[in-house]
């Protein structure tokens, strides 16, 4: 892509795979994702389940993204993770 996104040393199609590859490696994500949700406080924007969604993207891919759902005047209604597998971002961009 021109460097101009960045792009992770292991393909995320190749990461998708590699999730289920191994029961062992599976369970250990699971877990921890579970672990993190467990000790998550909902909020009227972010559902338990989506938290607990976005902390399994992020683990697996290493990068994870929520999209803000807007209601009909333009105020947030709820967070929502988008797909880590088909996100991307900018090379020069700081965290």
């Amino acid at each position: 892509m021109g460097g101009e996104w960045f792009e992770p040393p292991v393909g995320f199609a190749a990461l998708a795979k590699s999730f289920r590859a191994s029961t062992h490696h599976s369970s250990a994500l699971f877990f921890k994702a579970n672990v993190l949700a467990s000790t998550f406080r909902p909020h009227r924007w972010l559902s338990r389940h989506a938290f607990e969604r976005w902390a399994l993207d992020f683990l697996t891919f290493g990068n994870g993204c929520l999209e803000r759902r807007r209601d009909m005047v333009g105020g947030t209604l709820r967070l929502e993770p988008a797909l880590a597998k088909h996100v991307r971002r900018k090379a020069d961009c700081c965290l």
